[in-house]
């Protein structure tokens, strides 16, 4: 008799385990269909469908890792950056592997809010995971290295002496384009008056300068 009521049981859970992943694959589905269409209208940068459509996928199942990953793209175009980040560390901890780049994208988001602490936080976790391409491994390590500079800039901050350069300049335009990378020069386009054409319209001329 217990034989027969243990043999029942054992059916009884692998049916119950053959249903349960026939609805999940059913649910996952379904939440792929939604995220589909979710996909779509963040393309035509329609983000309050996006967020409908995501939002279902999620409630389809709330295990599927890539409306979340939407859903931080759309915020983080939108510069809504917290939201962005809470919706990065869930896709990464519903699929870290697939989504290994997302903890990464936090790291980054962090570095730019003056957050140095959780910069590198967040990069080392990235750090510590395997098979993770060269250049990301560099990427990671150059977010550490930035965010313990700045954080020491900021804790150690060095005085420095403004002097307002003298320049007299005629009447042509004049703008920047950069300064080189020894940091000795500065590179900048003057633009000329040199005549005018038949039609009495002005003709100009740029050259570009450098100055020490």
């Amino acid at each position: 008799m217990y034989h027969n009521l243990l043999k029942s049981t054992i059916c009884t859970f692998i049916l119950f385990l053959l249903i349960s992943t026939s609805l999940l694959a059913q649910n996952r589905d379904a939440a792929k269909n939604l995220h589909k269409k979710a996909v779509e209208f963040y393309h035509i940068q329609d983000y309050s469908k996006t967020i409908i459509y995501s939002v279902k996928a999620i409630t389809k199942d709330s295990l599927f890792a890539d409306p979340y990953i939407l859903l931080a793209n759309m915020y983080q175009d939108r510069n809504e950056i917290s939201s962005a980040k809470v919706a990065y560390h869930k896709g990464f901890a519903l699929d870290s592997i697939r989504f290994a780049s997302a903890i990464l994208t936090v790291a980054e988001l962090e570095l730019d809010s003056e957050r140095f602490g959780k910069a590198v936080e967040c990069a080392r976790r990235f750090l510590n995971m395997k098979n993770i391409p060269p250049e990301s491994i560099q990427k990671a390590n150059n977010i550490i290295a930035s965010a313990k500079f700045r954080q020491q800039a900021f804790m150690d901050p060095m005085e420095m002496e403004k002097t307002k350069l003298v320049y007299e300049s005629d009447q042509s335009d004049e703008y920047i384009n950069g300064i080189t990378l020894d940091g000795q020069s500065i590179l900048y386009t003057q633009k000329m008056k040199i005549g005018i054409d038949d039609a009495g319209q002005d003709i100009f001329t740029e050259k570009i300068y450098q100055a020490d």
